[in-house]
């Protein structure tokens, strides 16, 4: 049995940090030393990380990083970064329950959740009433070309 739990990076152990970085790997084809890079120039120390456990194994992963938005408004949000799972662990419905955890999360901070996919992932983030980014909302966060940018509590968004 798996468990789900959110820390704090001020939190976490240098083997969490390693473990994650090493799931990363799976992904995105960075040497560890590259992934370690990112994650000290990146993430600070309130962003929340949301482990999945197995076997005191991090086994899947996401990083909620608080950011201010590009607008006069100020606005707070969290951008979801990182949604991975191990390949052995995959098509158990795990992603699921990740991605539910990370809700209950943005839900309980009051803050929209912004995050960036590919195409192919727009129908698995609408399973979880996550929204393509409104246009007339657009400015207030950072887009890309490449990426869909896709919202979650988009009513914290004015």
């Amino acid at each position: 049995m798996f468990k789900i739990e959110s820390i704090r990076t001020k939190n976490l152990t240098k083997n969490q940090i390693k473990q994650i970085c090493i799931l990363k790997k799976f992904n995105w084809n960075f040497s560890l030393k590259n992934q370690l890079r990112w994650f000290v120039n990146n993430v600070n120390p309130m962003d929340i990380h949301v482990c999945v456990i197995y076997k005191k194994k991090i086994i899947g992963y996401t990083v909620l990083r608080l950011q201010k938005s590009l607008a006069k408004k100020k606005l707070k949000f969290y951008i979801i970064d990182t949604v991975i799972l191990s390949p052995k662990f995959r098509k158990r419905k795990i992603s699921n329950d990740l991605m539910n955890f990370n809700n209950r999360l943005l839900n309980k901070h009051k803050r929209p959740g912004v995050l960036y996919c590919s195409s192919k992932m727009i129908k698995f983030y609408r399973k979880f009433s996550w929204k393509k980014l409104n246009n007339k909302k657009a400015d207030l966060i950072k887009s890309t070309k490449r990426l869909s940018c896709m919202v979650y509590n988009d009513n914290y968004i004015k």
